[in-house]
């Protein structure tokens, strides 16, 4: 009971801190562009950590290895003061803390969710209608038995809006430039 009650209030402590610099219109000149990144196979070479014994998930975490090519389109999307750049993950909370480590260490940070599904209300949730939304994220599982899945029925749900999805095809293309 404890733990539902830490974890609901982080993801409320999230929600407010993205819904804070997000929907302030002062912080920008020019309209503003959102950008809302995954973490693990969109930045992180996550799934090979998965076909190896870790003694912790901490560890495994912080072993993750960035792909470049996602760094390299991050860092020139944040030379320009319009565009906001969140990292949204349904990592594990009990993770947060490595998650946190691992993303300033690459000069980044990150936002939380209890499954892929919640990404799309924490997205909906934090910008207002109108704004440039896009969304980078391959929103796959499975990598670890040898046959990747994707989240089609969610994948379907976000061409339904406005936010613009790239997905695996796109993120795979830039992380192998």
């Amino acid at each position: 009971m404890l733990r539902k009650v830490a974890i609901a209030l982080c993801q409320r402590f999230f929600l407010m801190l993205v819904s804070s610099q997000v929907r302030d219109p002062k912080q920008y000149r020019g309209a503003p562009r959102y950008f809302f990144f995954d973490i693990d196979n969109t930045l992180a070479d996550a799934w090979p950590s998965f076909l190896i014994p870790w003694k912790s998930q901490q560890e495994r975490v912080a072993s993750l290895a960035v792909f470049m090519g996602m760094h390299r389109w991050v860092s020139s999307l944040q030379q320009y003061p319009n565009n906001k750049i969140f990292f949204i993950t349904a990592r594990s909370y009990t993770t947060w803390l490595i998650t946190r480590n691992w993303l300033r260490s690459n000069g980044l940070n990150a936002t939380w969710s209890n499954t892929p599904e919640e990404k799309l209300g924490i997205i909906r949730q934090t910008t207002a209608p109108g704004n440039h939304v896009y969304w980078i994220d391959d929103l796959s599982y499975n990598h670890e038995h040898g046959e990747v899945r994707y989240y089609s029925h969610l994948i379907e749900r976000i061409k339904e809006t406005r936010i613009r999805y790239f997905g695996a095809s796109t993120i795979n293309h830039i992380n192998q430039s």
